[in-house]
C-alpha cells in the first residue's frame, strides 16, 4: 500500500492512495489518486487524471491519457491512440470502440462521429 500525499515509487502493488502518485515502472492493483502517473498499470485506477504509456483494466476520471489502453476507459477526456474501449463525453483513438458525445477515429470511415465510432478498417 501507497498512502500519502505525494508518492514516488518504482513498482506499485495493491492499493494506492494520494494527490500524486508517480510510478516509474508499473502499479499493479487499485489505485485511487488525485493524479495517477505510471509506466504500466494493470487493474483500477480511479482519478481525476490518469496518465499511462500502457494500461490494462479500468480507467475512471476526469482526463485518461494512454498509448495502449488494453481494457476500459471512463472519463470526460479518453486519449488512447491504440483502444480497446472508451466510454466518455469526447474520446480520441485510432481503433477499438468508442461511446460519447463526440467521437474521433482517424482510422474510421467517417472519423468524427457523435455518440458512437470504431475502426472500420479504413485502408491508408
Amino acid at each position: 500500500m501507497a498512502p500519502g500525499l505525494v508518492g514516488l515509487a518504482r513498482n506499485i502493488s495493491g492499493i494506492s492512495c494520494g494527490i500524486l502518485i508517480v510510478t516509474k515502472e508499473k502499479s499493479c492493483g487499485i489505485a485511487a489518486n488525485v493524479f495517477s502517473l505510471s509506466q504500466k498499470h494493470y487493474g483500477i485506477s480511479l482519478g481525476l487524471i490518469n496518465l499511462f504509456d500502457r494500461c490494462k483494466g479500468l480507467a475512471v476520471g476526469i482526463v485518461n491519457l494512454m498509448t495502449y489502453n488494453n481494457g476500459v476507459s471512463v472519463g470526460v477526456v479518453n486519449f488512447a491512440p491504440n483502444n480497446i474501449f472508451q466510454l466518455g463525453l469526447f474520446n480520441s483513438s485510432e481503433s477499438g470502440l468508442q461511446i460519447g458525445l463526440l467521437n474521433y477515429n482517424s482510422k474510421s470511415h467517417i472519423p468524427w462521429l457523435p455518440f458512437i465510432n470504431w475502426d472500420m478498417g479504413k485502408k491508408e
